[in-house]
């Protein structure tokens, strides 16, 4: 696992590290609000989020399709952005928080599934957005305030980190996963098919 000291290049507060390391273990020392406003600083500008959907669409979607673009477009950029400008602390609450760990984990998923040349580090960028998603997450509380937005971001985090791979984490991703599973039968969620799609239980038939 990372230590904090090499996530230090993400340009993450300790606390963020931390709170996204800790997962599902929420810190209860530290406020929602204070996750919300750093996590808010941390929202790039429009142009690059909606080239990173575009990138998610067109790249992620083999794997695993939790999200729409109808959703995207109608809830998650709208928590992300006013009048095409990123939020500011004031004009959110931390009821956003879930639509923003997803907003993030789409970017994450963006910027590693894309075979783009042209950026800058993309390894290093979606460790930050993977990381600002988890910290989103467990901040705002992931089993006592569960929802099917908190389900789609922990299933896309899960399956981004099992296609990288990585040695260390592959253990964390199988459990980010289960998680996923676990929020989404709390909400009457059913997680299914071989492209782990979402569908309310209430649309599913034998």
């Amino acid at each position: 696992m990372m230590t904090i000291r090499s996530l230090s290049v993400l340009g993450l507060s300790t606390e963020l590290i931390q709170a996204s390391q800790m997962i599902p273990f929420a810190p209860p020392y530290w406020s929602r609000e204070d996750c919300l406003k750093q996590i808010i600083d941390h929202i790039p500008n429009i142009e690059e989020a909606l080239d990173l959907t575009d990138d998610f669409f067109q790249y992620a979607t083999f794997m695993t399709a939790p999200v729409e673009r109808t959703q995207i477009a109608n809830e998650i950029i709208p928590a992300a952005y006013r009048s095409g400008k990123p939020v500011k602390y004031e004009d959110v609450s931390v009821t956003e928080l879930p639509n923003l760990a997803l907003f993030f984990a789409i970017l994450a998923s963006g910027y590693i599934l894309s075979p783009k040349q042209n950026r800058a580090s993309p390894s290093v960028q979606y460790d930050k957005f993977h990381h600002l998603a988890r910290a989103a997450l467990n901040v705002h509380g992931v089993f006592e305030n569960g929802s099917v937005v908190t389900c789609q971001a922990f299933l896309l985090i899960g399956v981004c980190e099992l296609h990288l791979g990585r040695g260390p984490m592959r253990e964390t991703s199988w459990k980010i996963v289960g998680m996923s599973f676990t929020i989404g039968a709390s909400v009457s969620l059913l997680i299914c098919g071989k492209e782990l799609d979402i569908y309310p239980l209430s649309d599913w038939s034998t």
